[in-house]
């Protein structure tokens, strides 16, 4: 057996064996320490989630990382898990461009930059701005024919149905603009929350009369607390109806000898489909009151029967006109009284 003075000696061999192999190995592993190409990386995660508190996280999101001086196709993508979290592991170090993308919401756009640190984590905290949308939206043209002045009114009544994920209260301001005429007006918020509306005279166009704006391009806008701004595709005017129907009886102010008198208009013919739309309402000193109205009437009738008795006192009403796309063309006012 070997004394102990020769297992010192033979695992010296060893060893100087063993280091002269090593020495020989080639280190061209970025991820050795030792070697010329080692890089070390660094790591991006962060959370995307809505603008406002409680800040709820947003999954599915597009988030783009490249490097400054390189385009997007040679950069890499992740998206935010269930809780929002995404994660980019094994990061060159450097500056980046960062982009977070996601629809219905404003992009972060490549105006972001990041940096990058050798052997650190960067968090990110990703909040992103919900844009407002237009759920329902309707242009339609109003003729009035009215006993003063003699005249004829004609009118354009905009509304819209304005959602924004984040809050109602979110938006600011909506409005209606025909950019070749360089002309906007804003429509008022009215009830239910997120319903505005307004009523533009045709002499508060831009142009001698309502005919003439068939054929321009209008948008509507909608403005956000954020200062993001949304339109809608262009939208263009259906028609203008110029005929107008005629309230036969009870007219004149008659005394009618029933509480649900019968109501007669003149039948018109026209080129398009439509329907009849009965207006009642009452007269109390200066207050007209809404009590009736009855809508899509079949374009044969030209009568209809009050449905609810009405109370004494002094009534109006008019038949409306009303195309498949809501525009309309109102008669004169006829006036009778219930003793």
């Amino acid at each position: 057996m070997l004394g102990f003075k020769a297992h010192i000696i033979l695992g010296a061999v060893v060893l100087l064996c063993w280091s002269g192999c090593l020495a020989d190995l080639p280190r061209d592993n970025p991820m050795d320490p030792r070697s010329d190409q080692y890089a070390p990386q660094g790591r991006v995660e962060g959370i995307v989630t809505r603008q406002y508190p409680p800040y709820p996280p947003l999954a599915g999101v597009l988030v783009y990382l490249w490097p400054e001086t390189d385009t997007i196709a040679q950069g890499r993508t992740a998206r935010s898990n269930t809780a929002g979290r995404f994660v980019f592991s094994e990061v060159p170090p450097g500056r980046y461009r960062l982009w977070v993308q996601a629809a219905g919401y404003r992009a972060l756009q490549d105006t972001q930059y990041v940096e990058v640190i050798s052997n650190q984590t960067l968090t990110l905290n990703v909040r992103l701005n919900a844009l407002p949308y237009f759920a329902t939206y309707m242009l339609t043209t109003v003729h009035i024919s009215r006993w003063w002045p003699q005249s004829d009114l004609y009118r354009l009544e905009v509304e819209a149905q304005v959602i924004d994920p984040d809050d109602l209260r979110d938006v600011m301001r909506v409005w209606l603009e025909i950019p070749a005429l360089q002309f906007s007006d804003t429509l008022q918020s009215t009830q239910p929350a997120g319903r505005f509306f307004t009523i533009i005279p045709a002499e508060a166009l831009p142009l001698p009369s309502l005919h003439a704006l068939i054929g321009y391009d209008l948008y509507l806008g909608a403005l956000d607390r954020n200062g993001d701004t949304v339109h809608t595709s262009a939208l263009r005017l259906s028609r203008i109806i110029d005929a107008v129907p005629t309230a036969l009886e009870p007219r004149g102010l008659a005394v009618v000898d029933t509480t649900q008198p019968l109501l007669r208009w003149e039948r018109l013919d026209m080129p398009f489909p439509f329907t009849y739309r009965i207006d009642v309402v009452r007269r109390e000193a200066d207050l007209d009151i809404p009590v009736v109205t009855l809508e899509n009437l079949s374009a044969t009738r030209d009568s209809v029967r009050i449905p609810q008795p009405l109370a004494s006192g002094v009534y109006y009403w008019t038949v409306s006109l009303v195309d498949a796309f809501g525009n309309r063309s109102r008669s004169k006012e006829a006036g009778f009284q219930v003793p």
